[in-house]
């Protein structure tokens, strides 16, 4: 436990916002990584979501020894709805995320607000330490626009690391029919409307990686939710890319587990020669990293996949790690379909593979 605080009745320059429901095991450690940052002019509102077990109590417990805790409690009514609650009761400039079962670096906050001193950005994540049942450090792209080119893949930022500006999110507000992809669909919507991203290329926040959370228990709503999200995104830069509807229509094909996979590697090729013939270096770089994966899906179904990949690689200068060629060539010569147990094995190895380079 932490020693009583009281502080002064200052109006907080950070709001945090923390929704819980039933995380009595991990909630003490959650709370007093925020207790003890460094940067101390903020307030938490912690919002209990309906919770059955003793996380209310133990809220309370740190809610009467720290005076910059708000505790806000009733029915369960889910995550998005808890945020937009938690946003709406806010007084600061700035919204920090933070979830029941993590933890925060104690410089996370002051790391953050130096950072957007020389960065101009409304939402500003750091890197992830992966923790418990995997460990893996997570890194994100630190520039607006790769964060913005990644978005066509996936959500590109660490959603509980951020710091966002409190004026814009108030407007935007989470969508609760995206429940299983709430930070995909909300950081889609703000890149369409003009945010400015960035990430600290530091980790600053360790997620504790547990058989409870969404990304696990509820994968495949978590996936539905996510290409609704992505096919939006594909359609706002489709003129940026000159993309047709058959263009995304591969591209989601390709990623969506649910469905036989009907596209291949050539048609995945023809579009994201469109891509990668507008992009710099630097960019092409980023279209890759969202392309092996889909590559590693479709190859147990294309035993073209190997050729098709070294061919597209070699044409835009991009240097392929040898154990990726292996597994292209592995998923295509065995035929190893992306719903097996195999395959899940070899993209958590290539995942980490990534999170290392």
């Amino acid at each position: 436990m932490v020693n009583i605080r009281k502080y002064k009745k200052l109006e907080p320059y950070i709001s945090v916002v923390m929704a819980a429901y039933n995380d009595e095991k991990y909630i003490g450690e959650a709370i007093e990584s925020i207790l003890n940052q460094t940067y101390v002019n903020f307030e938490f509102i912690i919002i209990n979501d309906g919770s059955s077990d003793n996380t209310l109590e133990i809220i309370h417990q740190f809610a009467l020894m720290d005076s910059r805790i708000r505790v806000i409690s009733r029915e369960n009514r889910g995550l998005s709805i808890s945020l937009n609650e938690g946003i709406a009761h806010s007084n600061g400039q700035w919204i920090a995320r933070m979830d029941a079962d993590d933890i925060s670096h104690p410089l996370r906050f002051e790391r953050q607000m130096d950072w957007l001193k020389t960065h101009e950005a409304d939402v500003c994540g750091t890197w992830i330490q992966l923790f418990g049942q995997r460990s893996q450090l997570k890194k994100y792209y630190q520039e607006d626009r790769f964060i913005k080119t990644e978005l066509l893949f996936g959500s590109p930022i660490g959603h509980a690391t951020v710091l966002m500006r409190a004026s814009k999110a108030k407007l935007l507000k989470y969508d609760p029919q995206y429940e299983r992809a709430e930070d995909y669909d909300f950081f889609e919507k703000a890149a369409a409307a003009g945010w400015r991203f960035t990430n600290i290329p530091e980790p600053l926040y360790f997620y504790r990686f547990h058989p409870k959370q969404t990304s696990i228990a509820l994968y495949r709503e978590q996936q539905k939710a996510s290409q609704r999200v992505r096919h939006r995104y594909w359609s706002f830069m489709a003129r940026k890319y000159d993309l047709t509807q058959s263009d995304i229509d591969v591209v989601l094909t390709a990623r969506n587990l649910d469905e036989k996979i009907q596209c291949n590697s050539y048609q995945l090729n023809l579009v994201f020669e469109k891509l990668l013939s507008q992009g710099d270096q630097e960019e092409r770089g980023a279209l890759f990293n969202g392309l092996l994966p889909l590559y590693l899906r479709i190859s147990g179904g294309d035993k073209e996949a190997y050729k098709n990949l070294i061919t597209l690689c070699k044409k835009y200068d991009y240097s392929l790690a040898t154990s990726l060629k292996l597994q292209v060539g592995l998923l295509s010569l065995f035929r190893i379909k992306a719903n097996s147990s195999l395959y899940r094995y070899l993209e958590n190895f290539y995942l980490k593979f990534i999170a290392r380079n």
